[in-house]
């Protein structure tokens, strides 16, 4: 399936650095995103070497118009965890980055649909026929707290432990990626995104900005200006994949 791409990444308006990292390789249909964390630039290591690791595990990886969705899950799955143990290993070398880790949300599309995998709190989204929907699931302590019904949604967004991850890609020597098969449809439009976006815009603020008529790379743009208006308290990526 054809796409149009639009990937920006912006420091925000209150961290020093900018820790995410993504990746738009249109020739091998993968788009990535990747938030960071650590000590001294151990997060802006930890994300880039996420990226640059799936990316290349992916690469050679050929498929074929009749690849089953398991297939190319597994492979998705594969990458993540090279990524995990590279940035493991490379974080017991260095004591300045021990402990460092990241965040992933990576689409693979394949004919009509998207193999996507992620671990942590960056997100996918789809905006089809104007509505949205979040297709990931947050790996974090809050959201754990929410699934088994011990708050509500209102507590959650002025939790004390929102930022508490439950899972990152590198901090363990193994970790467990969440992979979905997203059918897809002309006209949808993918968005990946770290929590500097979704932390400061509502859902219902990015769905009327996705549903604007400017094209992708304005809207790319509006999201991460939104978000600094907002306060900026985190650094801020999107990527936007449009089916055409």
């Amino acid at each position: 399936m054809p796409v149009r791409f639009s990937a920006k990444s912006d420091r925000g308006k209150v961290r020093p650095e900018n820790e995410d990292y993504m990746g738009g390789f249109p020739e091998e249909s993968l788009f990535i995103v990747a938030d960071g964390m650590g000590g001294h630039k151990a997060g802006e290591v930890a994300s880039q070497l996420a990226v640059e690791t799936i990316y290349q595990a992916l690469q050679l990886k050929k498929q074929s118009p009749d690849s089953p969705f398991e297939q190319n899950s597994h492979y998705l799955d594969d990458s993540i965890q090279k990524a995990n143990r590279k940035i493991f290993e490379e974080g017991n070398k260095n004591p300045e980055k021990a402990g460092m880790g990241t965040t992933v949300v990576a689409a693979w599309i394949h004919n009509s649909y998207a193999s996507i995998g992620y671990v942590g709190d960056s997100r996918a989204y789809l905006l089809r026929k104007k509505n949205l929907r979040q297709v990931t699931s947050d790996h974090s302590l809050v959201n754990d707290y929410l699934q088994k019904g011990l708050i509500q949604q209102s507590e959650a967004d002025q939790h004390p432990h929102k930022h508490v991850l439950s899972r990152a890609v590198g901090t363990q020597e193994t970790v467990e990626a969440d992979i979905i098969n997203l059918p897809l449809q002309a006209d949808d439009l993918l968005l990946l995104c770290t929590d500097g976006l979704t932390n400061m815009l509502s859902k219902d603020d990015i769905e009327a900005i996705l549903n604007g008529p400017e094209d992708i790379e304005k809207k790319s743009r509006a999201l991460i200006d939104r978000a600094n208006h907002y306060g900026g308290t985190d650094n801020i990526t999107v990527v936007l994949i449009q089916f055409i």
